[in-house]
C-alpha cells in the first residue's frame, strides 16, 4: 500500500560490536522522580516528575575496530540522540521492545584496557522523550 505509520524512524551508520556487553555489567531499569508522600491527613499524595529508562552497557572486551567505532561516538559529545539496543539481532519482538530505547550517551566513558589488544568502555545511555 506504500504506506509506513512510524512515532520516530531512526537512519544511518551504526554500530555493532563484536562481542556485545558483558552480561555482569548490563543493566536497564527506570528513573523516577515522582515522589509519593503522605499529607498530615495521611491521604498519599502524588506529583508526577517524570519517568525514563536507564541502560547501561559494560562493553568489557572490544578489539581495535569496535573500539575505534565506539570511540568516534563518544568524541561527538554527551546528549546526541542514537538508538541503543543491548539485544539487537534477538528475533523476539519483546526483547527489542523492552531493551531498545532511543537516548543519548549521559556520562563520561573511560576506556579501560584490561587486556592486551582488548579495550573496554563503561556506557550509560537515558531515554529521550
Amino acid at each position: 500500500l506504500a504506506y509506513i505509520e512510524a512515532s520516530r524512524l531512526a537512519v544511518g551508520s551504526y554500530i555493532t560490536p563484536v562481542r556485545n556487553a558483558d552480561q555482569q555489567g548490563f543493566s536497564i531499569g527506570w528513573v523516577e522522580q515522582t515522589k509519593p508522600q503522605r499529607a498530615e491527613s495521611r491521604d498519599l499524595r502524588i506529583e508526577a516528575l517524570g519517568r525514563w529508562r536507564q541502560l547501561k552497557l559494560n562493553l568489557a572486551i572490544l578489539e581495535p575496530t569496535s573500539r575505534n567505532s565506539i570511540l568516534s561516538m563518544v568524541a561527538n559529545g554527551l546528549g546526541r540522540g542514537v538508538w541503543v539496543s543491548a539485544f539487537p539481532d534477538d528475533a523476539e519482538t519483546s526483547t527489542n521492545q523492552v531493551h531498545g530505547l532511543w537516548g543519548a550517551l549521559v556520562q563520561d566513558t573511560m576506556f579501560g584496557y584490561p587486556v592486551f589488544d582488548n579495550w573496554s568502555a563503561p556506557l550509560v545511555f537515558e531515554e529521550m522523550g
